[in-house]
């Protein structure tokens, strides 16, 4: 029996601002089809082919898991869905591959195509233009990494690999050399030094593999700004089994990364280590496997290289956490505003409104101290916004708050225009003075600076769903969840809201019990409102009781209580559906 596709209708392909031409959506489709990553894959181009012009003729009845199986993907007749998963496999590829190109080379393109999970029918809407800026002058173009034509269909291990050693010495060749020294305008954090991968004696391919990937790994390790790190020359200059700790005297290097590659039977094994120069203490260490497969030779590197990037640099990555742990007053003057920064992620990994004054008190001393770090003015007005998204807001006006998070800001802008960081504390501000479109735009910059970082997607994430595109936020968030190796309760909590929003009361369940401590209350008054919709009674009327003694607020005026989170009038009715079905007024179904 044939499985039926998603229930979710499709976009009219006529009209309405955000309903595209159906002239205009295939204009989008061919250039989708066009760009690299479609191109090397007949999969990928099939199945959206297929579904699109399914959709756009009106036949939703053939956007079915049997039928992509059979006609798209080229399975025939035979083929059973309840048995072969290649189409669930493709889908989630096919997902990942639409968000990356309109992060990229999409991010203005017209008309954006999506595929929604749970369901394969496409989407279809009308990107509204960007306000137009002034240029700002900006550095030196990264060289793209070339993209190669791929193999043939059946191709052996050794010969992919040799694949991806030509692209990497392609894109390497191309990169113009760097000073020695680490990077030391504007960044006040610890020294990073990456050795180069070892790989099997023996294996000129692995070896130059490996160097190709340590190469790439410098290179988005670049994009986090919070550290100063080592050029690819200082690097390569180090024999790959240097000691740390003479790279501590010799260099005055903070931190080390450590890594070895090999190749499988199916693909490659890469494992990366960070060690403390100072103590030689091995402070993080991972694993990773990849297949490689004719049409992924090349992403592949991308792939591996971001992800260890994003662990080792992110907000909540493996420097930060080591970091972290050193006491106060033992770090020397150099990192003292850096660990105030720090204080500031710690602050927002726990959502916890008792933290705030701490952290802006220290960050507020860091920018006297350090008035040229932007990452500190940056982060001052994120945690200064806190003071009304999580305050008691009955009395408060918003206007005085925002407006000094605005300044800080500004002058964080002024400083480092390009920073992730600093664009996005100016989204926030952006959000909450109710430009939400000027909100989206500044946080797409920082993604597009660097799609390594969780935090930023995650953000991006947040700065799509709340004004009610609910579903395509959601696909950020879950794919920062899946670069973050612990995931801050905020990022839990707006995905429960998501799943919430979009009627998956089950599936925001988990979410909502893990970021129940959450902001200010915020976090228990989503279970609530989650186990208030679920008919869970006697643990609904719980959780909102104890989400009204956190924030009494809710309880006098529910509207002022959700205010800072911009929501729809219609969002904010769904969620006091839930709270009303939990108890809240007295009541509860």
């Amino acid at each position: 029996m044939e499985q039926q596709g998603s229930g979710r209708a499709v976009v009219p392909a006529s009209g309405t601002p955000t309903a595209p031409a159906g002239e205009e959506v295939r204009a989008g489709l061919a250039r989708v089809l066009a760009s690299p990553p479609f191109a090397a894959s007949a999969h990928l181009r099939g199945f959206l082919a297929f579904v699109v012009e399914a959709a756009l003729a009106g036949d939703g009845k053939r956007i079915t898991a049997y039928r992509i199986g059979a006609e798209a993907l080229r399975r025939g007749e035979r083929f059973d869905p309840a048995t072969d998963p290649i189409v669930r496999i493709e889908a989630t590829k096919l997902r990942r591959a639409l968000e990356r190109y309109y992060l990229t080379l999409g991010q203005d393109d017209p008309v954006r195509i999506g595929i929604a999970t749970g369901g394969y029918v496409p989407t279809f809407r009308v990107r509204a233009p960007p306000p137009a800026v002034t240029p700002e002058p900006s550095p030196p173009a990264e060289v793209p990494r070339p993209r190669l034509r791929p193999p043939p269909p059946v191709i052996a291990v050794p010969a992919l690999i040799l694949l991806l050693v030509v692209a990497g010495g392609l894109w390497r060749s191309n990169v113009s050399s760097e000073p020695a020294a680490p990077r030391h305008v504007g960044v006040t954090g610890p020294a990073l030094l990456v050795l180069p991968l070892q790989s099997p004696p023996g294996s000129e391919d692995e070896r130059a593999l490996a160097e190709g990937l340590t190469d790439q790994l410098i290179t988005d390790l670049l994009r986090f700004p919070q550290f100063r790190l080592f050029s690819r020359t200082a690097s390569f200059a180090q024999p790959a089994d240097a000691a740390p700790g003479d790279l501590r005297r010799e260099l005055e290097v903070d931190y080390v990364v450590k890594g070895s590659l090999r190749a499988t039977a199916s693909g490659l094994h890469l494992t990366a280590s960070l060690t403390d120069a100072r103590t030689g203490e091995i402070v993080w260490s991972h694993g990773y496997d990849r297949e490689l497969t004719a049409t992924a030779s090349v992403a592949v590197q991308e792939d591996v290289a971001g992800s260890v990037a994003a662990h080792l640099g992110g907000p909540d990555g493996a420097v930060n956490a080591a970091m972290g742990d050193i006491p106060a007053g033992a770090a020397p003057e150099s990192l003292s505003s850096y660990l105030c920064v720090l204080k500031g992620y710690a602050y927002r990994r726990s959502g916890q409104l008792a933290r705030q004054p701490e952290a802006e008190a220290c960050l507020a001393e860091a920018v006297r101290r350090d008035p040229s770090y932007p990452e500190a003015w940056a982060m001052l007005a994120i945690v200064g916004l806190d003071r009304y998204r999580w305050g008691d807001r009955v009395g408060v006006s918003a206007g005085p708050i925002v407006a000094s998070a605005g300044e800080a800001a500004a002058r964080a802008l002024e400083l480092a225009p390009r920073n992730t960081l600093v664009l996005e504390a100016a989204s926030a501000v952006r959000f909450h003075e109710g430009d939400t479109a000027e909100a989206e735009r500044l946080i797409r910059q920082a993604v597009a600076l660097n799609p390594d970082n969780p935090e930023t997607l995650a953000l991006l994430g947040v700065r799509v769903a709340l004004p009610g595109r609910w579903e395509e936020g959601l696909g950020y968030l879950d794919r920062a969840v899946d670069r973050t190796l612990r995931p801050p309760t905020w990022l839990l909590v707006a995905r429960a809201m998501a799943r919430y929003m979009l009627g998956d009361f089950r599936g925001a369940l988990p979410d909502a019990e893990d970021g129940q401590g959450c902001c200010a209350g915020m976090g228990m008054v989503l279970l609530a409102a989650v186990r208030g919709q679920l008919g869970d009674g006697e643990a609904a009327h719980a959780a909102l009781a104890v989400a009204l003694a956190r924030s009494p607020v809710l309880g006098r005026d529910p509207r002022a209580f959700l205010a800072p989170w911009q929501l729809r009038e219609a969002d904010v009715a769904r969620l006091l559906d839930g709270l009303r079905r939990a108890g809240l007024g007295g009541t509860s179904s």
